[in-house]
């Protein structure tokens, strides 16, 4: 299924990542959104979710670092970790936000009469380098990558509005049943939160933990708690990726659209040779690392 032709749109002086992908057997595009194209693709978004499978969203995001941190494994409970989070995600904005949408067993959305796979990319506009505080590791690692923060500043689009559209299509909010998947996901669901409510996170884990599941619903997975009993995986997203023999296709990492589109790799890859028992897999639903045990 397909929308209308009129509602796919680029943006053009930010031009899309396409690669034609043999292991897929179609092309695949990191669709970058800005205010130009913002409505086009929300609906793009829309008319998947309301009309096809594809009910399954891989998400990433991209932040300004960590300004408050803790060395000390004594403070590296859930509850601990979540008073870290919300220090940092209070004080912090968002930069990006990256959508890939699958089906339940895996398979790609795909828009367009070459059916190329999309991958969604959100620049968000709340973060200015200038005036905001920042971890400035991070935002330099993010410009090495190629991130434009004046495309942000410009052309970018407030979280607020972002966290309205999801609304406004039912994304978010139970008006369709949706499936939310993410790798090490507190920050990710931390930051929509954060936009979702226009306030600072509640000063309680199980508060928060209410709201994911008020706006997100029942069917949160995230693949870093997954893993958990299976000691040979570990570590981050790429070295989780190449332990399981899944190679990122496009872009570089700690780029929301290519790491949420590898975040749908891993984690269909995860579920099929680990989770083949329904009960198990929904055993883990709901658990964010680092805020369940």
């Amino acid at each position: 299924m397909h929308p209308p032709h009129h509602l796919r749109s680029h943006y053009t002086h930010f031009p899309d990542p396409t690669l034609y992908s043999p292991t897929h057997k179609t092309y695949i595009q990191i669709r970058r959104v800005g205010r130009q194209n913002f409505t086009a693709e929300m609906n793009n978004i829309s008319y998947l979710i309301q009309n096809s499978p594809f009910n399954v969203v891989s998400m990433d995001t991209e932040y300004p670092g960590v300004i408050y941190g803790s060395s000390d494994m004594q403070y590296r409970n859930p509850l601990a970790q979540y008073w870290l989070m919300k220090a940092n995600i209070d004080l912090l904005g968002l930069i990006q936000v990256g959508f890939t949408l699958s089906d339940s067993a895996g398979n790609l959305a795909t828009l367009g009469p070459q059916r190329t796979i999309v991958a969604w990319e959100f620049a968000i506009s709340d973060f200015d380098e200038r005036i905001h505080p920042h971890n400035l590791e991070s935002i330099s690692m993010l410009k090495s990558r190629g991130l434009n923060f004046e495309f942000h500043r410009v052309e970018g689009i407030l979280s607020y509005d972002f966290a309205q559209a999801m609304l406004d299509i039912g994304l978010v909010g139970g008006a369709n049943e949706v499936h939310w998947v993410t790798f090490h996901g507190a920050y990710d669901f931390g930051y929509l939160i954060k936009a979702l409510t226009r306030s600072t996170l509640p000063d309680s884990l199980q508060d928060f933990l209410n709201l994911v599941r008020l706006y997100f619903g029942e069917h949160v997975y995230d693949v870093k708690h997954m893993i958990k009993p299976f000691p040979y995986l570990f570590g981050g997203l790429e070295a989780i990726a190449a332990r399981i023999r899944v190679c990122r296709v496009l872009s570089a990492g700690h780029q929301a659209g290519s790491d949420s589109l590898l975040t749908q790799m891993v984690h269909a890859k995860i579920k099929a040779t680990y989770f083949q028992d329904a009960e198990l897999y929904k055993k883990v639903a709901g658990k964010i690392h680092p805020l369940a045990n």
